[in-house]
């Protein structure tokens, strides 16, 4: 019976908790195209969650919408490794609003938006199946995102964002993994989680940008009851998730220079997945006189390092944009118990704008690639890990 409380499930919460793609590959086209690489330059509504501080510094009122697609070709011990919800719409807009005197055009307000299905997917894998948790669950809930940004002095932009999730409760139907099958009543609760994202951006010459954000740790618990008769005895269940949706704190800085028409980014970031607990549940179970709990998974994640370089050219009516990014492993080579495992990421990113019929079109695609790694631990076989996943967006909004 404890095999089967801690085997894998997939919940569907009815909620409005939908796909979150910005923290994975980037905000729209020209995240995804400059490997996010947009900390010090970004000045539009996706800047909200890229840096809120981005938005002051914007010359116009725009907006965009269009759709990201991510297509997986992760593996995981040589079988093919899905992303949940993998497409989303996008959208973003940005805006001053219209003071007067001291406050005339030094405050901002913009917004970035993710939403695909109308049903949050949580995965909870069975611990001894491989996975990557890098990519897991990062893609399946509802992101919006408003930033209001205050430029005190001209070239000075400083603001604040928030990415919220609404609380959940109520029955879930679920389905558990190959060991076991539905339970006949199954309840869940997720609190209201919200993430502050605080950022600068300044542009003390016109050639060179300079840029901070920080994001904080999104992390949403998941408590599920269940309850059922076993043989005509009564049995209830407690399984719980600390981090069931996680995004890691992150510290971005960033310098960017212009030189004509060209525009390049340096962005150097730390992601604080230490703090992750990881994908799996923990389960208790209350049958008469009897009190079964499964043991913490003995996981061991640790921070990451990211770079990235972002690129831009104005050529005539076309924009062209380039990334090149990097990001450490967030697990260590040696596992106790799980099946988990994590490599070294390289991402390339490559894009093109153009204003069409008075309207702006962005197309922009990456492809990250997991260094093939295998990490080993202390009871049975090891997990293998690598393989791509590639990112496509486009989005049509106001012009230039």
């Amino acid at each position: 019976m404890r095999r089967k409380l801690a085997a894998g499930v997939v919940l569907s919460l009815a909620s409005t908790a939908r796909a979150d793609m910005a923290a994975l590959v980037g905000h729209g086209p020209a995240s995804i195209a400059e490997a996010q690489a947009r900390v010090a330059r970004g000045d539009d509504g996706a800047a909200a969650r890229e840096n809120p501080g981005g938005v002051a510094l914007g010359a116009r009122d725009r907006a965009s919408a269009g759709v990201t697609v991510l297509t997986s070709a992760l593996t995981v011990d040589g079988a093919r490794a899905a992303i949940q919800d993998p497409w989303a719409i996008v959208a973003a807009g940005d805006a001053t609003i219209p003071l007067e005197g001291a406050l005339r055009d030094r405050v901002r307000v913009g917004l970035g938006l993710h939403a695909g299905r109308a049903a949050a997917r949580v995965l909870l894998p069975h611990e001894t199946e491989g996975a990557q948790p890098y990519f897991a669950n990062r893609t399946q809930r509802l992101s919006v995102v408003p930033a209001l940004s205050v430029r005190p002095v001209s070239w000075l932009g400083v603001g604040a964002a928030i990415d919220a999730l609404a609380g959940v409760t109520g029955a879930v139907d679920a389905s558990v993994g190959r060991s076991g099958t539905p339970e006949p009543r199954v309840d869940a609760r997720a609190p209201a989680v919200v993430r502050p994202i605080l950022g600068a951006q300044a542009r003390p010459t016109r050639a060179l940008s300079l840029g901070l954000v920080y994001r904080g740790q999104f992390a949403v618990p998941l408590d599920v009851t269940t309850r059922a008769d076993v043989a005509g005895v009564p049995l209830e269940a407690q399984t719980h998730a600390r981090h069931a949706l996680f995004d890691p704190r992150e510290l971005v800085a960033a310098a960017a220079l212009r030189r004509g028409a060209l525009e390049l980014e340096l962005d150097v970031g730390h992601h604080a997945f230490s703090r992750y607990e990881g994908p799996g549940l923990l389960v208790s179970a209350t049958l008469p006189g009897v009190d079964a709990r499964t043991p913490p998974s003995g996981a061991t994640y640790r921070d990451t390092w990211s770079v990235a370089l972002g690129a831009s050219a104005i050529l005539g009516a076309n924009t062209l944009r380039m990334g090149l990014g990097l990001e450490t492993s967030m697990m260590g080579p040696r596992q106790s118990a799980t099946r988990l495992t994590d490599g070294a990421k390289t991402r390339v990113g490559a894009g093109l704008g153009r204003d069409v019929l008075g309207l702006r079109v962005e197309l922009g695609a990456s492809v990250t690639a997991v260094g093939a790694r295998t990490v080993t631990r202390e009871l049975g076989p090891g997990a293998q890990a690598g393989g791509m996943l590639v990112a496509t967006s486009l989005t049509v909004g106001t012009p230039r």
